[in-house]
């Protein structure tokens, strides 16, 4: 039976709805707490969720996402401490999702990543076997993620490794790449120069010498360096570089070209808009002593998170955008490196003005404030029913679509 429409809900016990003593939808995902409704039961298994007044949010997943030769999932979409925080939870914080993120797996978040995988044509249409993975951003959560995510999507190596950034939480799992790859063979890692020198000073042993076997349990890696807006191939994947402003550093975000088809699918997990205030208009410096300027209207509508905005531009005009993912910490300005609400939704329109509608937005990097059915929402409030404008959603761990 095909799937498109379901609803995810933050419940803590199961249901079942039956019609006429058939059950109408069941637990599809169990750990994400995803029921998936038969498209002929939805209207009226919205009435009944509407009845009950449970807390949840309409999945619906574009056709255009269904099906494909490349199978993309969300293995992390948090913040860098990760959901639940360990200073949430041993503070007994009360304004955060911390506390209901254990029970709550739509709140649950690890730290950004995704993971491409290459799946063979099934029988009648059905999802074959993975042929190979791509793995962006090896992260201090990768151990957890794996265990969560591989074995039920089919994963079993790492045949590919795409970092974003030096920062530990997209290079803190690279220990854990010993795991996922067979003994004696080596995982081509790509990264820009910063952070493949970063990489070599913090996990030497990673980079054997040629022709040299370790004799320890350690993971192997043969380094290529790529370089802005320079595309380079995996497979029948071409990926271009995007650099993109995160704080006082840079990090790359990606797009992501099936060869021989129309669309990419655009990649920005860390970034934030640079502001263009003048030094006697900064506010006062923030609890930590930061002074951190605001960032302006103009400053979105001249994509100022771009080191250069129309190489960025001519790149994302390439091909139709089937899927963005953008960073999203929270709902307040004031992080130094990552975009909040009212920056991204800002930044979309700015993208929409200049014709560049997605068919689908999903957010990535979200804070511990950003609870999934408040932000869900909202979003549907500010971008839901109108032309024009692409649906944008916050992502969960486990999230997955076709390339």
């Amino acid at each position: 039976m095909e799937i498109s429409q379901g609803f995810i809900c933050q419940i803590e016990y199961s249901l079942t709805l039956k019609r006429n003593g058939i059950d109408c939808f069941h637990l599809e995902h169990e750990d994400s707490y995803l029921l998936a409704v038969p498209e002929k039961d939805y209207e009226e298994s919205s009435r009944i969720f509407h009845i009950l007044n449970l807390e949840s949010s309409v999945l619906t997943l574009p056709d255009h996402l269904k099906s494909g030769s490349w199978r993309v999932i969300l293995l992390g979409t948090g913040p860098s401490t990760a959901i639940p925080s360990i200073k949430c939870i041993t503070q007994q914080r009360k304004n955060c999702i911390c506390d209901n993120s254990i029970q709550s797996p739509l709140n649950k978040r690890l730290n950004p990543s995704i993971v491409l995988s290459r799946i063979k044509p099934g029988v009648d249409g059905g999802e074959g076997e993975v042929e190979f993975n791509l793995l962006v951003d090896v992260c201090k959560t990768f151990r957890e993620a794996a265990l969560a995510f591989f074995l039920p999507n089919g994963i079993k190596n790492i045949d590919a490794i795409i970092l974003t950034h030096q920062h530990a939480d997209a290079v803190g799992g690279l220990d854990e790449i010993r795991e996922v790859q067979a003994r004696g063979s080596s995982t081509p890692i790509y990264a820009d120069e910063l952070t493949e020198n970063s990489i070599k000073m913090t996990h030497p042993y990673l980079f054997p010498k040629s022709g040299s076997v370790s004799q320890l349990y350690v993971g192997s890696l043969v380094p290529h360096l790529f370089s802005p807006f320079q595309p380079f191939t995996i497979l029948d994947m071409e990926i271009t570089p995007i650099p993109l402003w995160h704080g006082p550093s840079l990090c790359m975000g990606f797009s992501f070209h099936v060869l021989d088809s129309s669309t990419q699918f655009i990649y920005f997990s860390d970034f934030k808009n640079r502001s263009t205030q003048e030094e006697k208009d900064f506010p006062p410096p923030d609890a930590y002593g930061r002074v951190i300027p605001l960032v302006l209207p103009e400053d979105y509508s001249n994509f100022t998170l771009f080191v250069d905005k129309e190489a960025s531009l001519q790149i994302l005009r390439k091909w139709d955008i089937s899927l963005m993912i953008l960073d999203c910490l929270g709902w307040e300005f004031g992080p130094i490196s990552h975009a909040v609400y009212p920056e991204v939704v800002q930044l979309i329109h700015a993208f929409h003005k200049e014709g560049l509608i997605p068919k689908q937005i999903y957010f990535t990097g979200m804070g511990c404030v950003l609870d999934y059915t408040v932000l869900a929402k909202k979003l549907r409030e500010e971008f839901g029913g109108e032309e024009g404008r692409a649906p944008v959603m916050p992502g969960y761990d486990g999230l997955k679509f076709w390339l």
